[in-house]
């Protein structure tokens, strides 16, 4: 108790300088890609081809927001939204306002990364292409996402919500910039969409 204690006066004091330096207060950016790109090979390995095909389940984002618009709608009191397709260009133009809240909803995912050493699991949130590979994935992974976090545009967050499965590592490199509160989803779950649609209303109650 005496822990938590201690630190809410900088906890209070980060709260007033950022809602002092902010013209936003909640930057939604939602992502449902219709289709990855593949690579096609053969059995030895050698590119034949790409080829497009569907991506996963659609995402209720527009339910998601709606939910969120309603409360804060509740409490009668001026508040500033952006809301946006969750592509790296949005993502660094909404940060670029300083944004007291970041919310995003869309899937996330994995894949064993064979071009580091040791191989491992590279986790990333699937956001949408832009012009010719509109409505195509295209990953945010956690590197595309620390090079955004070093030009420190994250000084005014308050809070981040990622509403993606397996989203643990990305929420976690918010929280090393000095994200005060992420929510996130444990790295090896992954989570029905109504779920967190839920769990969203409630938290912003």
């Amino acid at each position: 108790m005496s822990g938590n204690q201690s630190g809410l006066p900088k906890l209070q004091h980060t709260i007033s300088e950022s809602i002092k330096d902010s013209n936003l207060d909640l930057a939604f950016l939602y992502a449902d890609p219709l289709l990855m790109n593949v690579k096609i090979v053969d059995n030895f390995g050698k590119h034949l081809r790409d080829e497009l095909v569907p991506f996963n389940q659609p995402l209720s984002t527009e339910k998601e927001f709606d939910k969120i618009w309603q409360l804060i709608k509740q409490t009668e009191r001026r508040f500033t939204i952006r809301r946006e397709v969750a592509n790296f260009e949005n993502l660094k133009s909404v940060m670029a306002e300083r944004p007291l809240m970041l919310h995003i909803s869309c899937h996330g995912d994995c894949y064993w990364d064979t071009k580091v050493k040791p191989p491992k699991n590279t986790y990333f949130l699937a956001f949408e292409g832009t012009e010719e590979s509109l409505c195509q994935l295209d990953k945010l992974t956690e590197e595309n996402l620390k090079q955004l976090l070093g030009d420190g545009l994250t000084s005014n967050l308050l809070i981040v919500f990622i509403s993606a499965c397996h989203s643990e590592p990305i929420g976690q490199l918010f929280k090393r910039v000095g994200v005060p509160v992420v929510v996130a989803v444990n790295s090896h779950t992954p989570i029905l969409d109504s779920v967190c649609s839920l769990f969203a209303r409630h938290f912003y109650q």
